[in-house]
C-alpha cells in the first residue's frame, strides 16, 4: 500500500496485489457539486464511484467481510444498502473461485459497473479504504456538524435548557425594503430612454464587460433576470399586477429580515453590502480568493460602516430574489439570496480580497430566508396543514435533471458547480420562463411576483451569537472535527469514533464492572445493564417516566464512586440532575436529613460531587 501526492487538497492511496489487483483510491469531486470516492482497479480497467454519503457503508461491509476466515462457510453474497435501496451486490465471481465481484446497482455516473477484487486483496484494500489521506473520517459525525451549522441555532437567555428553548434565526441574509421597478435601458441615436419598463437580455459572453460598459455610459444598464440561459430568455415579472390597486397581495404577517436597509453604507450597522463580482465567477471558482477593487468613497464605505464590528460573520450572497408584494399602499420586497458562502476579507487599501471560510468552498441554498418566505405568503391550507412543512418535504423529494441524468437536491454543495445545476433549482422554485416567477413549486405564494437577479453579487453581515453555551458548542465541536481529520487513529479510539465506527471497535477493553459495588443486592435491571456495559463501550437506556431510569443511573454512579472511577452525568434538563441527587440522598440517608449522622453523610456525598447548573460567563 502507498499514498501518492497529488494536489495540495488531494492524494491518492493505491494498493498493490499480483497482476489482477492494482487498485487506486482518490476523493473527487463531481460537476454536481458533491464528493465521491473513486475505486479503481486498473489491472482490469474497472472502476467504481462511490458517494460519500455510501462510502462508510460500503467500506465497513469489506472490511467485514476480510475478516471473514479461509475457514468459514458462509456465502460470498452481500448487500450494500442506503436509505433501504440496495446501492451494491457483493457476490463470487463467475469462473474465478478467487475472486469476487462488487456490482452496482443503482448506475452512478462515471463508474464501470462492476469491479473485481482478488480475496487476497480484500483485507489491504479494506484498510486502506480507512487512510488518513482520504480526508474522511465519518459521514455520519460530518452529517450531524453540518446540519447543526445549517440551521443557525440560537438560544434563548437563560433557559433551563440546550433544547427547551432552542430558536431557529430566520432574520439572516435578508432585507425588506422598498420595491423599484428596473427600467429597460434603450440605446438610440446615441440616446437612452427609460420609457418601457422591462428587461433587456443581454449576450451571456458580454456578462463581464457589462459593469464596464454601464459606468463608462453614465447609467446603469438592467442585469440579467431569471430564466436567462442562452442569452435570447429572460422572466418578466407581472407588472400590469405590480401597479394595480387591491388587497390579495398583502401578507397575513410580514416576514423578519435581519435588515430593512440596502443601501451601501446606509447605517453602521449596515447589513448588505453590494459587490462588484459575477455570481459566475463564484459559481466557477475561477481564482481564489476572490479580488474586488472599490472607489474610495465605497472602500471608505465598507470599512467604517459595514466591517466596523469585527465579531459578526460574513457572507456571500449570489442570485439575489426580490419578492414583491403591496402594503400600506406601498411595493415591498423581501429580499434574499438564494445562496450564500460564508467568507473571510482581507483589506489591501481599495481592493478587498475574499475567499471561504472553510477549507473547502461550500455553498448553501437560502432555506432560512426560503422558510420565512413560504411561512409569511402562504396561503390558507385546505386541511390545515403546516405550508413550510409541506414546501421542505416538496424540495427535498425533487430530483433535478442534468444532461440526462437524475441529480439529487441538496441544501449544501461544493463549489465549483456546473451552471445547470442553478438552472435547474431556479425552475423548480420559480418555474420556467414566460410564467413570470409563478410556475414553480413556490407558485401560490402571495405575492405579486417573484425576480432572480442572476448576476449581482452583495456582502451580508451576521451578528455571532453570543451565548456561552453556542459558543463553547461550536468551539468543542470544530475542535472535535479538526482531530477526526488531523488525527483519524485518535478518533476512532474514542468512544465516539467506535460508536460511529463500529466495525474498527476493539475487544481489548476491561470490563466496566467484574463485581457489583452497589449496597445491597442490586435489582435485576442494574445486573442486567451492567453485564452489558463489560461488553459495549457505549449503551443507549430508554423507557417511559416511571420505569427505574433514575434509579438505574444512581446505581451505576454509586457503583462508579465506590470503584473509584471518576463519573460525568449530564442532561439538557436540570430537572433531571436534582432527580437524580435527590434520589441519590434519600438512598442514603432516607428522609431523615437533620440527624448529626445524615449530614455527616451528605456532606461526604456533596465533596464526592459538583453539580454544575449553568455555563459560567
Amino acid at each position: 500500500m502507498g499514498l501518492i501526492p497529488k494536489a495540495a487538497n488531494e492524494a491518492v492511496v493505491s494498493v498493490k496485489h499480483g497482476r489482477d489487483g492494482k487498485f487506486t483510491i482518490r476523493r473527487s469531486r463531481s460537476s454536481e457539486g458533491y464528493e465521491v470516492f473513486v475505486i479503481e482497479n486498473i489491472s482490469r480497467n474497472e472502476k467504481l464511484n462511490i458517494p460519500r454519503e455510501l462510502f462508510d457503508r460500503f467500506r465497513a461491509t469489506l472490511l467485514e467481510l476480510s475478516f471473514q476466515t479461509p475457514s468459514d462457510t458462509r456465502p460470498l453474497d452481500r448487500k450494500i444498502y442506503f436509505e433501504e435501496l440496495d446501492y451494491y451486490s457483493i457476490r463470487p465471481a463467475l469462473g474465478e473461485a478467487q475472486k469476487f465481484v462488487v456490482q452496482e446497482l443503482i448506475k452512478q455516473p462515471g463508474s464501470s459497473g462492476l469491479l473485481t477484487i482478488p480475496l487476497e486483496a480484500l483485507g489491504p484494500l479494506a484498510k486502506a479504504l480507512y487512510q488518513p489521506a482520504l480526508r474522511h473520517t465519518s459521514e455520519v459525525f460530518d452529517r450531524i456538524l453540518s446540519y447543526h451549522k445549517l440551521f443557525h441555532f440560537s438560544f434563548t437567555e437563560g433557559s433551563e435548557s440546550i433544547t427547551s428553548d432552542l430558536a431557529m434565526r430566520r432574520d439572516v441574509l435578508s432585507q425588506i425594503d422598498e420595491f423599484v421597478p428596473a427600467m429597460r435601458t434603450r440605446e438610440s441615436e446615441g440616446r437612452w430612454s427609460p420609457g418601457e419598463v422591462g428587461v433587456e437580455v443581454l449576450p451571456r459572453e458580454s456578462a463581464s464587460s457589462k459593469a464596464q460598459d454601464s459606468k463608462k455610459d453614465g447609467f446603469s444598464k438592467f442585469k440579467s433576470k431569471l430564466g436567462q440561459k442562452d442569452g435570447r430568455e429572460a422572466y418578466e415579472v407581472d407588472y400590469g399586477a405590480l401597479f394595480q390597486n387591491g388587497p390579495g397581495t398583502v401578507p397575513e404577517k410580514l416576514p423578519r429580515a435581519a435588515s430593512d436597509e440596502t443601501k451601501r453604507g446606509a447605517i453602521a450597522n449596515a447589513t448588505t453590502f453590494p459587490l462588484p463580482l459575477l455570481a459566475g465567477d463564484i459559481k466557477s471558482m475561477a481564482q481564489l480568493p476572490f479580488r474586488c477593487e472599490l472607489n474610495k468613497e465605497e472602500a471608505s464605505s465598507l470599512r467604517e460602516n459595514f466591517l466596523l464590528d469585527r465579531n459578526s460573520e460574513l457572507y456571500l450572497g449570489f442570485e439575489i430574489i426580490d419578492a414583491i408584494f403591496r402594503t400600506h399602499n406601498k411595493l415591498k420586497t423581501y429580499r434574499f439570496p438564494l445562496y450564500y458562502m460564508k467568507v473571510v476579507i482581507e483589506e489591501a487599501g481599495r481592493y478587498i480580497h475574499i475567499s471561504p471560510a472553510q477549507h473547502k468552498p461550500e455553498i448553501y441554498l437560502n432555506h432560512l430566508a426560503l422558510a420565512t418566505l413560504v411561512e409569511s405568503f402562504s396561503a390558507a391550507r385546505p386541511n390545515g396543514g403546516d405550508p413550510l412543512e409541506a414546501f421542505f418535504g416538496n424540495l427535498l423529494s425533487q430530483k433535478i435533471e442534468v444532461r440526462g441524468r437524475l441529480a439529487e437536491l441538496r441544501i449544501q454543495r461544493l463549489l465549483p458547480v456546473a451552471e445547470d445545476i442553478f438552472d435547474r433549482v431556479r425552475d423548480l422554485l420559480l418555474g420556467l420562463p414566460g410564467e413570470n416567477g409563478k410556475g414553480g413549486i413556490l407558485e401560490s405564494l402571495k405575492v405579486i411576483g417573484l425576480e432572480c437577479d442572476l448576476e449581482s453579487v452583495a456582502l451580508y453581515k451576521a451578528q455571532n451569537l453570543t451565548s456561552p453555551v453556542t459558543r463553547a458548542l461550536h468551539q468543542d465541536m470544530d475542535h472535535i472535527q479538526a482531530i477526526s481529520e488531523e488525527n483519524p487513529e485518535r478518533f476512532y479510539r474514542s468512544l465516539l469514533g467506535q460508536f460511529l465506527c463500529p466495525e474498527l471497535r476493539s475487544n481489548s477493553s476491561e470490563p466496566f464492572a467484574e463485581q457489583v459495588l452497589c449496597p445491597g443486592a442490586a435489582p435485576k435491571s442494574t445486573r442486567k445493564l451492567l453485564d452489558r456495559l463489560n461488553k459495549n463501550d457505549l449503551l443507549l437506556l430508554e423507557g417511559p417516566p416511571g420505569t427505574g431510569k433514575t434509579f438505574t443511573i444512581m446505581n451505576l454512579l454509586l457503583h462508579s464512586i465506590n470503584a473509584g472511577k471518576r463519573v460525568l452525568i449530564v442532561s439538557d434538563q436540570k430537572a433531571a440532575i436534582h432527580a437524580l441527587v435527590e434520589k441519590v440522598q434519600e438512598y442514603l440517608v432516607g428522609r431523615d436529613l437533620n440527624s448529626p449522622l445524615s449530614k455527616a453523610n451528605l456532606a461526604l456525598f456533596r465533596q464526592s460531587i459538583k453539580v454544575v447548573d449553568q455555563v459560567p460567563n
